[in-house]
């Protein structure tokens, strides 16, 4: 399974129509489905984003891989130019680096292969693009709320560039940006055919969970129960621990537990493939 975000409808629509997405009523979130893929549409900003990631990774029961797809500005690259994102600075400064995506379809590696660049996440739509790389409103967003349920090389970001020094951000229309998203159709189904092929290898590998003597010791509320599984898969993740469930303290509440294993994830770091 993979979560795909997008801020606005008219990046969404060419992929809810290509993959025959139906819309599912989830409180305060607009999602759309099928049998692999959750499409999440956030509205535009880094709250409204990172809000989306949140709610969605609670709605579901097993972890997925993420991207986010969606328009960007670039002062020099022409229109409708795709790419994949290996650094993100966020408006604080803060760098984040997306680990690269190897596009491994059906077993062998795909001869289409995706540049990436460096991008800068802005409160305000940047129309002098002073430095030689993208911008967009929510990648910093997106990629720090999605690395809280998922490891690093299965949460990426792909931008389609819509405005540049020759057409600024006043010129981009929804008709237009929907247009540029479906002209990358064949991009965006190698990367998420990638991402699915990563994720399984990466949950093939997870021992089992057996939380049964922990639900045992104190009362989990189904939420909570969804939630202790993610949190003990995304733990097995990154460490060596043959049965993490072991790695967790005596602890006076289920609450206590879940907090304990959010502050753990933190601390540890993040295996690169």
């Amino acid at each position: 399974m993979i979560n795909i975000v997008c801020a606005l409808k008219c990046e969404a629509r060419p992929l809810i129509d290509h993959y025959g997405l139906q819309p599912r009523p989830v409180d305060n979130i607009k999602l759309y489905q099928n049998t692999k893929i959750n499409l999440v549409v956030s509205g535009v900003g880094g709250k409204a984003c990172a809000s989306a990631v949140k709610r969605l990774a609670e709605f579901q029961a097993q972890p997925s891989a993420w991207l986010n797809i969606g328009i960007a500005g670039h002062g020099k690259l022409a229109m409708g130019t795709g790419r994949l994102i290996h650094k993100i600075t966020g408006p604080d400064g803060l760098n984040w680096y997306p680990p690269s995506l190897v596009l491994n379809i059906g077993n062998k590696l795909s001869k289409n292969k995706i540049d990436s660049i460096s991008l800068i996440t802005v409160d305000q739509p940047e129309k002098s693009y002073p430095e030689n790389c993208a911008y967009d409103m929510e990648a910093t967003y997106f990629y720090q709320a999605a690395i809280n349920h998922q490891t690093s090389e299965l949460v990426q970001c792909y931008k389609i560039i819509s405005d540049n020094n020759c057409s600024p951000t006043d010129n981009i229309n929804a008709k237009q940006v929907s247009i540029l998203i479906e002209s990358k159709l064949p991009d965006i189904y190698n990367i998420i055919e990638a991402l699915i092929c990563l994720h399984k290898q990466s949950t093939s590998k997870l021992p089992a969970i057996d939380i049964t003597d922990m639900i045992n010791n104190h009362h989990f509320s189904h939420y909570q129960k969804l939630r202790l599984v993610k949190l003990l898969e995304r733990l097995s993740l990154l460490t060596s621990q043959d049965k993490v469930s072991d790695l967790v303290p005596k602890l006076k509440s289920s609450s206590q537990v879940l907090t304990w294993l959010e502050n753990k994830i933190k601390e540890l770091p993040v295996k690169l493939t």
